[in-house]
């Protein structure tokens, strides 16, 4: 947890730009431990966009066009009403840099209170490190390259990571972040409410998510459909389908759409769901799977951390963290 304003030696004194190249080495490198990804090769700006075929490309059939990664949810949709929900509790944390002027948004969180968000806990996990006005968050933006009207900008009071977060195999990847005052709600900033499990549960269709992806530019975020399986199936499909064993405290996200994807950046996102007509919080996403081949996309179970969740929220010096 960090906790106030942290000594700080000369040598570990470090431009902001600095810290945000850290910091994002740190996030990718986690990611790929989690994932398994191989050598994910970044360039310094992140700038990708879309492969597109030309009628060249098509002369050789049997040429594999290069793969290019994504960011913003691939194979998604522009989100179009940012004032509607469950879009108007998205929140971008972003790396301030020296200038002020040019921060570069890193991944995402979601409001469920005007002063408190949740969010992955690899996206904070690198700030143990580092100063809190390193990291803010913003509320209420449409697109990244411009201001908007209900675009507010809030400094980090504090974050708490929890306590039995592993970077490593990625089990129990959440926290949570107070800002330094409430945020001004409005028609496009509002809280989601948290999804409650029922007993007969075992996976909801009719859930969205979104990514903010990396860096700047006309940066707006996506959504993708997608189908959330509950823990119990979770767990059976990782083992029989998968190969693989699912962290603690995960849920599998299965797009409707094969070409759906979460990419690098778009960690901390939203999982909403619909339920009796109403979007409600499934969880966050926790890994990416824009590198992985036939691997389903990781979120983080909002309501497994009930207890924790409205711990830290109604009394915050009770609130373990890691």
């Amino acid at each position: 947890m960090f906790s106030g304003e942290p000594e700080v030696s000369e040598a570990m004194t470090m431009s902001c730009t600095g810290v945000a190249v850290v910091v994002v080495l740190v996030l990718v490198c986690v990611s790929q431990q989690q994932t398994g990804a191989a050598n994910v090769l970044l360039d310094k700006e992140f700038s990708l966009t879309p492969t597109r075929l030309t009628d060249d490309d098509d002369e050789d059939d049997n040429k594999t066009p290069p793969v290019v990664p994504q960011p913003r949810i691939l194979g998604g949709q522009r989100v179009g009403d940012r004032c509607q929900a469950p879009f108007n509790a998205m929140v971008a944390l972003k790396i301030q840099m020296s200038d002020q002027t040019n921060s570069r948004t890193y991944c995402g969180a979601v409001m469920l209170t005007s002063q408190w968000l949740v969010t992955a806990a690899l996206c904070v996990f690198p700030f143990v490190t580092f100063a809190s006005t390193d990291l803010a968050v913003v509320i209420g933006d449409k697109v990244v390259s411009a201001p908007d009207q209900d675009e507010q900008t809030i400094g980090v009071a504090n974050f708490y990571i929890h306590p039995r977060f592993n970077s490593s195999t990625g089990s129990n990847d959440l926290a949570l972040i107070r800002l330094q005052y409430p945020a001004t709600l409005s028609n496009c900033v509002q809280p989601l409410r948290r999804y409650t499990e029922t007993a007969c549960y075992t996976a909801i269709s009719d859930c969205v998510i979104t990514g903010w992806g990396p860096w700047d530019g006309d940066l707006w975020p996506n959504s993708g459909d997608v189908k959330v399986l509950d823990e119990v199936v979770t767990r059976l499909t990782a083992r029989s389908v998968f190969q693989r064993s699912a962290p603690e405290g995960a849920l599998f996200a299965l797009p409707n759409n094969n070409f759906v994807k979460a990419c690098v950046f778009d960690w901390g996102g939203m999982t909403a769901c619909l339920k009796n007509g109403e979007w409600l919080l499934r969880g966050v996403i926790a890994q990416d799977n824009c590198f992985v081949e036939s691997q389903p996309i990781v979120i983080t179970n909002i309501d497994r951390y009930k207890s924790w969740i409205d711990t830290c929220i109604y009394n915050s010096n009770a609130c373990q963290s890691l």
